[in-house]
């Protein structure tokens, strides 16, 4: 209600000269709209913070600022189902035509939020074709937030081989959030042969998203 905040926020993120700041005042106004318990009585206020993030995502002023918009608008949308329709239709619009890896990444993540599981089949081709690590990564987690189980063969091979730290700990997680029981085995196999911390440390993480009694011995 104090609209005040959300002007100076929106205003900092347009003209502010320090960009940590910027970006965290886009997720700043995201979590002021999701608190929100009374969306009817506040559908202006609504309206201004998502014509902004829209703005951000369809012409973003500045660099970077179409991923935290993305990020922002999903995190705000998905407490709101009035607002989901449209930011996801944007997203999936922009899915394709963008080029770069982590704007393309961060898109992939704010379907996820928004359980956008129509998008799925355009993530996991994306995944496929690209050799971006980064990029593959966050295509795991949107995967993952919408319980994508058709990607659960592809990322149990990558949670157990994967070389690149940061993409195996992306794909357990994913498993994790999809709470793929089939993955369990897998990483305890890992759990038990992996040589170094970040390998185990990936695989206790998933095994506990997962949430699986059977996986409570190898972690003790």
């Amino acid at each position: 209600e104090d609209n005040a905040v959300m002007k100076l926020l929106i205003k900092y993120v347009k003209e502010g000269k320090d960009v940590q700041t910027r970006h965290f005042g886009f997720i700043a106004l995201a979590q002021i709209g999701a608190r929100d318990q009374d969306f009817n009585a506040h559908k202006e206020q609504h309206g201004v913070i998502h014509k902004f993030f829209m703005s951000q995502i369809s012409r973003p002023s500045k660099t970077q600022h179409m991923s935290w918009a993305s990020l922002a608008g999903a995190i705000h949308a998905m407490k709101h189902d009035s607002l989901k329709a449209d930011i996801t239709n944007k997203l999936q619009e922009k899915f394709p035509e963008t080029k770069d890896p982590s704007e393309k990444g961060a898109i992939a993540v704010s379907l996820g939020l928004l359980n956008a599981a129509t998008t799925a089949e355009m993530l996991f081709e994306e995944f496929n074709d690209t050799k971006d690590k980064s990029l593959q990564g966050n295509l795991c987690i949107g995967l993952g937030l919408m319980s994508w189980t058709k990607a659960a063969e592809t990322l149990r091979d990558i949670a157990a081989n994967e070389m690149v730290f940061r993409l195996r700990l992306q794909a357990a997680t994913a498993l994790g959030l999809m709470g793929d029981t089939e993955a369990v085995d897998v990483l305890i196999k890992a759990l038990k042969e992996g040589q170094t911390l970040s390998v185990t440390s990936s695989a206790a993480k998933a095994l506990g998203l997962i949430g699986d009694q059977t996986a409570i011995i190898p972690l003790r």
